[in-house]
């Protein structure tokens, strides 16, 4: 396909591109601003990110969005506001902690022991806004992310709705190694650490994947295992749980269905949907336009997600968690 024309559609740009001559077709690529959502961006008594809402929203549910051990980001915490609140779903992007290279004063550079307090103070900072009611809150949480919202939903019963895609059942160890003291978990509640599963430090060819690794951890620490699961069964909230079972980063496939099997034992089973892709790995957050085969290159090996799989899965996931959170929060 090659470019012949284009012109100016508002914020779009219209495209026309011809193939062996033959024929054209149009299309639009649309900008990835919606001229309906207003941003601002958030730094007020440790809550950092961006706070997006479509404009004239009043008194209405709010979405807290949470990013994975990427950590935060200026630009992500926008950009991830932004696509949730052109929606329709007032949110703010929690970076909760970023690393050293963003350049972020007032959060921190690591993982350990994050206060899950955090979550009400984001809370309080939105009660000052307009725009939302701060007792329909929604969690949308990614990878460690995840993990946050879950443990979060455990703690807080305005948390109505949980959206954990790529989660984990279990609390882990924190990071940075470098940092730690020897009781860092990822999260506390009231200043103390809660209970975690301690890792093996990722040792070269020791494991194919770092899945492997956090397995072989939960594996090696029984006791610790059985204290750090996270007690769902604690919560009154709504849950959406989306895994991968090709997953090289954990077993979110695996751990999304405990979750929902120990739901269903403890009978609050109606709560929790879980749903897993069978060939797509860790990357199935957004709205699906992430070229995933610019980015990545399909690996031979056949216990190896598949790229085309995990694109497919981030559609029908997004999809999935649209329409959740518009039935648990009650947005129109």
């Amino acid at each position: 396909l090659a470019p012949i024309g284009d012109s100016k559609v508002g914020n779009d740009v219209k495209i026309i591109v011809q193939s062996n001559s033959t024929a054209h077709v149009s299309f639009r690529i649309r900008s990835v601003w919606d001229r309906n959502v207003e941003r601002v961006p958030v730094n007020v008594n440790g809550v950092h990110g961006y706070f997006s809402f479509p404009k004239g929203s009043r008194g209405k549910p709010v979405l807290i969005k949470l990013h994975g051990s990427e950590g935060g980001s200026v630009g992500n915490a926008e950009i991830g506001s932004h696509l949730w609140a052109s929606q329709g779903f007032p949110t703010l992007a929690l970076n909760y902690f970023a690393w050293p290279h963003e350049g972020i004063a007032g959060i921190p550079n690591s993982n350990l022991n994050t206060p899950v307090e955090l979550l009400e103070k984001a809370r309080m900072w939105l009660s000052s806004r307009p725009e939302v009611d701060v007792n329909r809150v929604g969690l949308y949480g990614v990878s460690k992310g995840a993990e946050f919202s879950l443990v979060g939903s455990t703690q807080y019963s305005w948390i109505k709705a949980v959206v954990a895609v790529v989660p984990t059942d279990s609390v882990w160890e924190g990071y940075p190694v470098e940092k730690q003291t020897g009781k860092d978990s990822t999260w506390s509640i009231a200043g103390k650490p809660m209970p975690y599963i301690p890792l093996y430090a990722p040792v070269p060819d020791k494991f194919r994947t770092n899945t492997d690794r956090y397995e072989e951890s939960r594996k090696a620490y029984p006791e610790e295992a059985k204290a750090a699961l996270i007690p769902l069964e604690n919560s009154a909230a709504k849950f959406l749980l989306l895994g991968g079972d090709r997953d090289e980063v954990w077993a979110s496939g695996q751990m999304s269905r405990s979750l929902a099997r120990r739901m269903k034992e403890k009978g609050k089973g109606r709560q929790v949907t879980a749903v897993t892709y069978p060939k797509a790995g860790h990357m199935i957050s957004g709205d699906g336009t992430f070229p995933v085969r610019l980015y990545g290159v399909q690996s031979k090996d056949p216990r190896d997600k598949i790229l085309d799989a995990e694109g497919e899965a981030t559609v029908d996931g997004f999809k999935r968690a649209r329409a959740f959170l518009k039935q648990h929060l009650g947005i129109q």
